[in-house]
């Protein structure tokens, strides 16, 4: 044991960190090797995913800070799974894993972002509002909810339903384990986690987005605006905006998936005599394809871009990949058109 001093020699930070400690976090990184932003979690068992779940919250450093036995955390995971739907083809776990992994990536790979989003109540309220957002999701919109008049609407007066569905979802279930007492509230963490983390679900609601985006942009000329619950949200909301940043075959499974989420709405508007959003019918490929392109142009750019300014150009190799997806789609829509004028039926495809 006479090598333990000499971490704190070189870095002060570490100083209160115990050596016990120290060791934890070389163990996770070794269960984190894998994980990088075009992991699939299609592609590995469930236990696996939930590994490494657990091996994120522990790597953040959080657990510990916080008073969170791993039993408790692991429970909680678990808890959390089982409240998401495996019928539900896009709003289901491996989507809010995939946020989870986004939001921990950045963090991870920003000392930017490690300085403002520095507190354990903070990470805390980042990762576990990733992984919360969705839950109890029905695999519809909350336009749906608001036209069939749902119970969820009539409950919370058709704003933002499913947001605050979900939010609900996450404080039930954390009180359940008794998260709040771990938390030790008096040093006022739970109060701030519960804040923060509710901001964050809250913020994922698209409705929210151009008044969102406004933010950001105001935000990139003086960033003193904005406080750690701002960050947590935008950083949430830009993972949540995600899927079109990974590598085309992903970002391809998860367009299948909510497109299929959108086939299934279409349907049951229809038995039940409501309107049916436009963008929601004849899903052929060259709809698909100019649907993902308006989205690309109108939504995920303006706001990629203006966070790859606001956390100094970390960000910027998932900018490639969505100005990449851009060209992909640009690409689908020529070959299509080619082949509807009967073009090239032997040429390129």
């Amino acid at each position: 044991g006479g090598q333990t001093p000499e971490p704190e020699k070189h870095h002060p930070a570490l100083a209160a960190a115990t050596p016990m400690k120290l060791v934890q976090m070389e163990q996770d990184s070794e269960a984190l090797k894998e994980i990088d932003y075009n992991y699939n979690p299609f592609s590995v068992s469930e236990d696996q995913v939930t590994d490494n779940i657990l091996a994120m919250f522990d790597s953040v450093g959080v657990l510990d800070a916080l008073d969170i036995p791993a039993d408790v955390i692991h429970a909680i995971v678990l808890d959390v799974k089982s409240q998401y739907s495996v019928d539900v083809a896009f709003h289901n776990f491996n989507h809010v894993y995939t946020v989870l992994q986004m939001c921990y990536l950045i963090l991870k790979g920003s000392s930017f972002v490690q300085k403002i989003v520095s507190t354990p109540v903070a990470r805390f309220a980042l990762l576990m509002s990733a992984l919360c957002h969705d839950m109890n999701h029905p695999g519809n919109n909350n336009d749906f909810e608001i036209k069939s008049e749902s119970e969820l609407a009539i409950l919370y007066n058709d704003n933002s339903v499913l947001e605050n569905l979900h939010c609900s979802s996450m404080f039930e279930t954390l009180r359940r384990h008794n998260l709040h007492k771990f938390m030790d509230s008096n040093r006022g963490e739970w109060k701030d986690f519960r804040e923060i983390a509710t901001a964050a679900i809250m913020s994922t609601d698209m409705s929210q987005h151009k008044v969102l985006l406004q933010k950001v942009l105001g935000a990139v000329k003086d960033p003193s605006t904005l406080g750690v619950q701002d960050w947590v949200a935008y950083i949430v909301h830009t993972a949540d905006l995600g899927n079109l940043t990974l590598d085309w075959d992903l970002a391809l499974m998860w367009e299948d998936r909510i497109f299929k989420e959108f086939e299934i709405q279409a349907e049951r508007e229809q038995k039940m005599g409501l309107d049916v959003a436009t963008y929601m019918l004849n899903l052929d490929e060259v709809s698909r394809a100019k649907i993902q392109l308006g989205f690309i142009d109108y939504v995920l750019l303006p706001w990629w871009e203006a966070m790859n300014k606001l956390i100094p150009n970390d960000l910027e190799e998932r900018l490639v990949c969505l100005k990449r997806s851009r060209e992909n789609y640009t690409q689908v829509l020529k070959a299509l058109a080619k082949k509807e004028r009967g073009e090239g039926a032997g040429g390129e495809g």
